[in-house]
């Protein structure tokens, strides 16, 4: 994707948040499991948004029978956090426990839910999102690439931040390299292995595709 392209996504100014920005508490939260779009791929975990410290959330198409739980980094044999209960099905709130029996959480029916986790006081609440129309699948998109301040270096892509009004629109601020080249990443958190990128739509330039032909 050139700097021409960059005028669809939104408008560039001086960049004053980077992903690798560290905070206190736990730094970040990823949904992981068969269950999410990404299923099982580390690289394809969804990304939970912090709202304060210990609290995160994520609003994403689960499939029905499925399982889910929730890591700290992309990686196993960190930090998780899983089902406290043998019961796996939640509708409502439930309990979080750290690390443990590997038990994983299900919902009963195919939608999009409203996941918050609280680790403070260890608690989960999943409910159906206010949106059905169209499964959702990402709460955070990141520009990476040498057109940016962080190159090609995921930890540091520039974060898009979805609309609250529409969960399939997305912007950030940018300060971009004239004649370098950007991607659009999914998670900043995982590795580029298996991580979905959307790239220049090669017949127009105003669209995005996930077709990697070129590397556009």
């Amino acid at each position: 994707m050139n700097i021409k392209s960059l005028k669809y996504f939104f408008v560039a100014s001086v960049l004053s948040l980077s992903c690798g920005s560290t905070v206190h508490g736990a730094d970040h939260l990823l949904v992981v499991g068969d269950a999410t779009w990404g299923g099982w791929s580390l690289d394809r975990t969804s990304v939970m948004i912090k709202n304060s410290d210990d609290v995160f959330s994520y609003t994403g198409y689960l499939e029905a029978d499925k399982e889910f739980k929730f890591l700290t980094e992309a990686q196993w044999d960190k930090t998780e956090y899983r089902n406290a209960s043998t019961d796996p099905y939640i509708l409502g709130a439930g309990k979080l426990q750290l690390n443990g029996a590997d038990q994983k959480f299900k919902v009963r029916e195919n939608a999009n839910y409203s996941i918050t986790c609280n680790l403070n006081d260890m608690t989960v609440v999943v409910e159906k999102a206010p949106w059905q129309a169209q499964p959702i699948y990402h709460n955070m998109l990141y520009l990476v690439g040498d057109a940016t301040p962080g190159g090609w270096a995921l930890a540091d892509a520039i974060p898009l931040h979805q609309s609250a009004s529409d969960p399939f629109l997305f912007s950030g601020d940018a300060r971009l390299s004239q004649g370098g080249i950007f991607k659009i990443a999914t998670n900043c958190y995982a590795d580029y292995n298996e991580q979905k990128f959307f790239f220049r739509d090669k017949d127009d330039s105003s669209k995005i595709s996930t077709d990697a032909t070129d590397d556009r």
